[in-house]
């Protein structure tokens, strides 16, 4: 997972060999921008491959929004609605999320509104 600047998907990290999945996020201060966990088990019914999380979703391109706990506050976020960042404090620039999806294969973040600054993910990933 990589830093993000502006509208689009960021690295994928395969994933399929954990089952908890926590992502933290940092962001730039001044930062403006919503962004959304995305998840897939593979591109079709019948290939694990990775699907193109930049492109719309299909049924030989399946990935979707999934939710996550914010580990901060323990408020559920819709994958749908994702994350919004509007920060003009230190205070508020990194928080950690639990992906709420224990068999995806891939997860990826989008940036679906920006204004300004960036985020930047490091995945921890684990079994029981």
């Amino acid at each position: 997972m990589n830093a993000v600047a502006a509208t689009g998907v960021g690295t994928t990290a395969s994933v399929k060999d954990y089952r908890h999945k926590v992502i933290t996020i940092t962001a730039a201060l001044n930062s403006s921008l919503t962004f959304k966990f995305q998840a897939s088990n593979g591109v079709s019914v019948t290939s694990d491959a990775e699907p193109t999380f930049s492109s719309a979703q299909a049924v030989a391109n399946l990935w979707d929004y999934v939710g996550v706990y914010d580990l901060e506050s323990g408020s559920f976020i819709a994958g749908e609605t994702g994350v919004t960042i509007d920060n003009a404090s230190v205070a508020s620039n990194t928080r950690r999320y639990l992906v709420n999806d224990d068999h995806c294969s891939y997860l990826n973040i989008e940036v679906t509104a920006y204004t300004d600054g960036q985020i930047s993910a490091v995945g921890s990933f684990a079994n029981d």
